[in-house]
């Protein structure tokens, strides 16, 4: 299954709780920082990527604590791949915390609905 649903929840102090989904995992940010500027840049990213042209782009993510992670959205003969990695502050490695690949129309769905909710 491909299914992947994106979620996130403002919060009063001005930071979000971000939520990746897909059939059998689930990932969250808590207290995500400029999360209008993330969710725009993802929109951004969607539209570009539903083009069909081979396509990959990087999204820097942080939390309030100044804490890294990088989200890569690449995309091939419209398909779609979402990773979703933490970067380590101490010895500046990556780890990989979600994957998801399917068609580009299902990424694009879940990021449609996650602004549609949000909104």
């Amino acid at each position: 299954m491909n299914r992947l649903s994106l979620s996130i929840y403002p919060r009063r102090n001005g930071t979000a709780c971000l939520m990746l989904k897909d059939a059998l995992h689930l990932y969250r940010i808590n207290h995500l920082f400029n999360y209008q500027y993330f969710i725009s840049q993802l929109e951004a990213i969607c539209s570009r990527l539903g083009k069909g042209l081979y396509h990959k782009e990087c999204l820097d993510i942080f939390d309030k604590k100044n804490r890294h992670w990088v989200l890569l959205c690449s995309c091939a003969d419209r398909k779609a791949a979402l990773a979703l990695w933490f970067v380590s502050s101490e010895a500046m490695h990556m780890h990989a915390k979600f994957n998801w690949s399917g068609a580009v129309s299902v990424l694009t769905e879940a990021v449609r609905r996650l602004v549609q909710r949000l909104y």
